[in-house]
Parts: structure tokens; C-alpha cells; sequence
């Protein structure tokens, strides 16, 4: 779509103000760039996505938000303070962003949505008897958007996140990392709100483990008796990159239990198309941006992009360059990304990037495909294969 990021840019600003018609005629242009096949298309449903969470929801929030118990969290409320040193014990989030950056499968994206479903729909759980969840713990590997989840869910309550800070509230001092977390969830349970324990290994630890002293034992303890406190007052929501670290009896504290996974095949293209503007590569490029990010996560492949935006910045000067030399460049520096041996292959050359992708069992690459990416004609990609193939047959 001829001048696409000014239009995008126009229908998000202008979905926000929840005008019907407005909405319409951003429908409009969706269904006729579909008809066209303007990749366009798929940005405008997304941003159609975020327009109707954030315009059919506020009412259901606030009744959400009124469902708990306390005072409402004003802006000018001070989060609470380690009473020896000062330092905060927590970060009160009242702004929210709305762009929509987390992708998950859609099982996973379901299970999610069920922790908010149950209070914006409380009517029906009641007629059950039964209440929506207040406690959710998540996990997963680093950069699957775990933190990400639990503003999207305060986000969608209505409710101020309050985000406890481990530089806080972890103490060398005897008894004061305790008395910190008491602090904290006094705070928590005065004011309607959404508590995130992000790092939660940190203040959950096994307490057996024979590397730590007696004084994780005391944390930990107090930490189960003011999530007990918790229970039915507030919504809390706690997050780890290491569940294996964390005491069992912290497990049965919480309701929902979900592990956040990798972002699927449709996950990664919708990330990497989001991430890579104002580049604006051809299909056959996303194609291929989402073959070599498999088994990353999001935070991943956005590092991954703007390591490409960089390298399109620095090295352009009037010198023809790709968005795969970016790539090239970017397996350079990422020897700890997850699933290495796509981006490996990018340093073996042009003949073995080329059987890599026509071969891949899960995505394979048309010859043609290929060709435009390494800039060669199908026949030269099939003459490298049938050489390839016939030195194999020699050996």
C-alpha cells in the first residue's frame, strides 16, 4: 500500500477515539487490500483487534476493579519504602501500552485471556459459585513475555500495576527482606490493584537448598503468609524464568499456573513484520526472517531486527545491500540465541543457505523463492543443488 505507514499510522490514531464509523471505513480498507493481498492488511486486522479490546472493555474494568476490596490507587499515592534505607519496594504503573506486542499460539493466547475473562464476565462465575482466579503464576524461558502477560492483564482490569522491585526489597540485613515483602503487601491489599513478584525465584527459592542459610527460610515463610493474606483480596500475578528454583509449596499458592511458550511460526512473521518497520521487505524476506528465528522468542527477534536496522543504517552509503547481510552480520554477534544453527548456516555461503531452505522439513523454500532472496535466477539455485547432489552420489 503506496504511503502505508502514513495511513497505519492514521487508522491507529484514529481507532482510538472508539468512533463507529470511523471504524467502518478502516474495515473497508481492510477487506479491499485482503482482495489485493497487500501485506498491509494484516497490520490494519491487528490494529482492528487492539481498537475493539480497548473500546468494548472499560465498562467491564471498572466493574472488575469494583469487585475488590480497598481504596483506589491514585496517582499521587507513594509506593512503599525499605524504612531503613529508603528505597523503593515498587513501581506503580497507571499507563499502559496498547501496540498489542505480545504474540502467543493461540492455545496459549486462550488460557491467558481466561485469567481476565473471569472478572469481566463475574455475573456467570457467581451464578456457579464460584470466583475468578486472584493468583496466577507464570513461567517460561527468558523473553516469552511473561512480564509483558501481566501488564496486558492490569491493562485489561482497569487496575494500576504494582510492580515489586527485588533491589528493594532484598536486604543483607537479618529479618529485613521479610519485613519488606509485609510491607509490600500491606501496600497491595490497602489499594485495588494488580501485584507482579516478577523474578519470583529471587524470593521463592527452595528452602532446603543446601546453598542457602537459615535466612531464605524465614523470606520464604513470610512470603507464604501474606500470599495466604492475599487470597481474597487482591490480584496477584508472580514470574520466573526458573521453576525448578522455586519451593513447592509456593506452587499450590496459586491458581493458574501457565508456562509461556516460544512464539509459533504465524507469532514470529506477525512480531517480525510489527518490529521491522519503517523497513519494508519484500514476502519472500519475512519468509525467511521467520524460518531463521524458530525456537527464539520474542525478545529475541527483536533484538534480531533492530541489530538488521542498524546494520541497514550504518552500511548503506550508496552500497547495494540486503536485509540478509544484516542477518549474516547478526550471527555474528548472537552466539546465545536459542537454535543457532539457522543463523550458523547463514556463514557457510550462498550454496548452503539455498539446500538449507529448500530442504526445511517444517517450511520449505520454493526455488524461485530462493532466487530472489540471494538475488539468482530458480535455474542457477537448481544447478547448485544438482551439483551438490551429484558430488554427494560421487563420495
Amino acid at each position: 500500500m503506496k504511503h502505508g505507514s502514513i495511513i497505519l499510522t492514521i487508522c491507529r490514531q484514529g481507532l482510538k477515539n472508539g468512533d463507529p464509523g470511523f471504524r467502518r471505513q478502516v474495515e473497508r480498507l481492510q477487506s479491499a487490500l485482503l482482495a489485493e493481498s497487500d501485506k498491509d492488511a494484516a497490520m490494519l486486522s491487528r490494529l482492528l483487534e487492539t481498537a475493539a479490546d480497548n473500546t468494548l472493555e472499560p465498562a467491564r474494568a471498572r466493574l472488575a476493579s469494583g469487585l475488590l476490596r480497598g481504596e483506589a490507587l491514585e496517582r499521587g499515592v507513594q509506593a512503599p519504602v525499605d524504612r531503613d534505607s529508603g528505597a523503593s519496594l515498587a513501581d506503580v504503573v497507571h499507563e499502559f501500552e496498547t501496540s498489542g506486542d505480545l504474540e502467543l499460539p493461540g492455545e496459549a493466547k486462550a488460557a491467558l485471556e481466561s485469567v481476565t475473562a473471569g472478572w469481566l464476565r463475574y455475573d456467570e462465575l457467581d451464578r456457579l459459585g464460584v470466583a475468578p482466579p486472584r493468583t496466577c503464576l507464570l513461567f517460561g524461558l527468558p523473553g516469552t513475555g511473561k512480564t509483558m502477560a501481566a501488564y496486558a492483564i492490569a491493562r485489561k482490569l482497569g487496575l494500576p500495576l504494582v510492580v515489586a522491585r527485588l533491589d528493594g526489597i532484598v536486604s543483607s540485613f537479618l529479618g529485613t527482606t521479610a519485613r519488606n515483602i509485609g510491607s509490600l503487601f500491606e501496600f497491595a491489599n490497602r489499594y485495588r490493584c494488580v501485584l507482579l513478584l516478577d523474578e519470583f525465584d529471587g524470593i521463592a527459592k527452595l528452602r532446603d537448598d543446601p546453598q542457602e542459610v537459615g535466612e531464605i527460610k524465614r523470606v520464604v515463610n513470610a512470603l507464604l503468609q501474606n500470599l495466604d493474606k492475599r487470597e481474597n483480596i487482591g490480584i496477584t500475578i508472580a514470574a520466573t524464568n526458573h521453576p525448578n528454583l522455586l519451593d513447592p509449596a509456593v506452587w499450590r499458592r496459586f491458581e493458574v499456573r501457565m508456562e509461556m511458550p516460544l512464539p509459533g511460526q504465524a507469532q514470529r512473521r506477525a512480531i517480525i513484520e510489527r518490529f521491522i518497520t519503517p523497513l519494508k521487505p519484500d514476502d519472500a524476506t519475512v519468509d525467511f526472517l521467520t524460518w531463521v528465528t524458530r525456537d527464539q522468542s520474542g525478545a529475541d527477534m527483536k533484538s534480531m531486527v533492530n541489530a538488521i536496522k542498524r546494520f541497514v543504517a550504518l552500511n548503506g552509503n550508496g552500497v547495494p545491500i540486503t536485509l540478509i547481510d544484516g542477518v549474516k552480520d547478526y550471527a555474528l554477534t548472537s552466539a546465545s540465541v536459542r537454535n543457532p544453527e539457522r543463523l550458523r548456516v547463514l556463514r557457510e555461503g550462498e550454496h548452503a543457505l539455498a539446500r538449507a531452505l529448500i530442504s526445511d522439513e517444517e517450511t520449505p523454500f520454493t526455488r524461485a523463492a530462493v532466487g530472489s532472496l540471494l538475488d539468482k535466477d530458480p535455474s542457477t539455485i537448481g544447478r547448485w543443488l544438482s551439483k551438490e547432489g551429484a558430488a554427494e552420489l560421487a563420495g
